[in-house]
């Protein structure tokens, strides 16, 4: 049976998971042959090797192979879940494809240990208002990020 949300060919589905602490938000730096460091949230994209998982356990392997083991517990204690559909260039490609973010956010206390993956080469936590000075961060993502410090801000 044709599952759109499987299917690369219509548009991309991908988890990302908004990692808050201290007032500032965690971004991964990923680089790929030929690009400039490209900044975005921790997460990817759900593969067809996802099929039979629930996105957000999708969301906890992705946090676990990028962020190191720490970090596959996160995922369950979710405190926000959000859909934000957007148009994006990839990393992958230099054309527009369509996709659909499921983001979870986490307001997190005492230390982490982060082990980056082979595909992420650097890691910062920054404000809210320090992403519009980073170069080559995906602009799609501020809506996310936005709301994601408006619903800790409330709480």
């Amino acid at each position: 049976m044709y599952n759109p949300f499987l299917s690369e060919e219509t548009f991309f589905v991908a988890t990302k998971c908004c990692l808050i602490k201290d007032g500032k938000i965690l971004i991964v730096g990923e680089t790929r042959p030929g690009k400039a460091l490209w900044w975005e949230l921790p997460g990817g994209k759900i593969s067809k090797a996802d099929q039979n998982l629930l996105p957000i356990e999708s969301l906890a392997r992705e946090l676990q192979e990028e962020l190191g083991d720490d970090f596959w517990i996160l995922s369950w204690n979710s405190e926000l879940f959000m859909v934000h559909k957007s148009y994006e260039d990839t990393t992958f490609s230099d054309k527009k494809v369509p996709f659909i973010f499921l983001c979870y956010v986490y307001e997190v206390s005492g230390e982490l240990n982060i082990e980056l993956s082979h595909e992420h080469t650097e890691f910062r936590w920054i404000l809210l208002d320090e992403i519009q000075g980073i170069d080559w961060w995906r602009k799609g993502f501020d809506d996310i990020v936005h709301n994601a410090f408006s619903y800790v801000s409330k709480n």
